[in-house]
Protein backbone atom coordinates (compact mmCIF):
# COMPACT_ATOMS: atom_id res chain seq x y z
CA UNK A 1 0.00 0.00 0.00
CA UNK A 2 1.51 3.32 -0.94
CA UNK A 3 1.46 6.54 1.10
CA UNK A 4 -1.11 8.23 -1.15
CA UNK A 5 -3.76 5.61 -0.38
CA UNK A 6 -3.17 6.00 3.34
CA UNK A 7 -3.39 9.81 3.06
CA UNK A 8 -6.71 9.80 1.20
CA UNK A 9 -8.32 7.82 4.02
CA UNK A 10 -7.34 10.47 6.55
CA UNK A 11 -9.92 13.03 5.36
CA UNK A 12 -13.04 10.93 6.05
CA UNK A 13 -11.45 9.75 9.31
CA UNK A 14 -10.78 13.35 10.34
CA UNK A 15 -14.38 14.30 9.61
CA UNK A 16 -15.61 11.32 11.63
CA UNK A 17 -13.39 12.20 14.58
CA UNK A 18 -14.50 15.84 14.49
CA UNK A 19 -18.15 14.81 14.50
CA UNK A 20 -17.50 12.28 17.28
CA UNK A 21 -15.89 15.00 19.40
CA UNK A 22 -18.96 17.19 18.83
CA UNK A 23 -21.26 14.35 19.88
CA UNK A 24 -19.28 13.80 23.07
CA UNK A 25 -19.24 17.53 23.82
CA UNK A 26 -22.91 18.03 23.15
CA UNK A 27 -24.45 14.92 24.68
CA UNK A 28 -22.00 13.67 27.33
CA UNK A 29 -20.50 16.88 28.66
CA UNK A 30 -23.83 18.68 28.24
CA UNK A 31 -25.55 16.05 30.35
CA UNK A 32 -22.98 16.26 33.13
CA UNK A 33 -22.11 19.95 33.34
CA UNK A 34 -24.78 22.61 33.83
CA UNK A 35 -22.73 25.38 32.23
CA UNK A 36 -22.36 23.30 29.11
CA UNK A 37 -26.12 22.86 28.83
CA UNK A 38 -26.67 26.61 29.09
CA UNK A 39 -24.00 27.30 26.48
CA UNK A 40 -25.54 24.82 24.03
CA UNK A 41 -28.84 26.66 24.37
CA UNK A 42 -27.20 29.99 23.52
CA UNK A 43 -25.06 28.87 20.59
CA UNK A 44 -26.51 27.40 17.42
CA UNK A 45 -25.98 23.65 17.50
CA UNK A 46 -25.53 23.42 13.73
CA UNK A 47 -22.64 25.88 13.87
CA UNK A 48 -20.83 23.86 16.53
CA UNK A 49 -21.37 20.71 14.46
CA UNK A 50 -19.82 22.24 11.35
CA UNK A 51 -16.94 23.82 13.27
CA UNK A 52 -16.02 20.44 14.78
CA UNK A 53 -16.25 18.82 11.34
CA UNK A 54 -14.04 21.60 9.93
CA UNK A 55 -11.52 21.01 12.70
CA UNK A 56 -11.39 17.31 11.82
CA UNK A 57 -11.03 18.10 8.11
CA UNK A 58 -8.18 20.57 8.64
CA UNK A 59 -6.41 18.17 10.99
CA UNK A 60 -6.67 15.41 8.37
CA UNK A 61 -5.38 17.64 5.58
CA UNK A 62 -2.40 18.71 7.69
CA UNK A 63 -1.66 15.08 8.60
CA UNK A 64 -1.92 14.11 4.93
CA UNK A 65 0.53 16.89 4.00
CA UNK A 66 2.98 15.74 6.66
CA UNK A 67 2.83 12.14 5.45
CA UNK A 68 3.35 13.00 1.77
Amino acid sequence: MNERQIGIGLVPMGLAVGIAVWLVNYYVVGAVHEGSRKLSQLNPVWMAFFLHALFGFVTAVVAQALIA
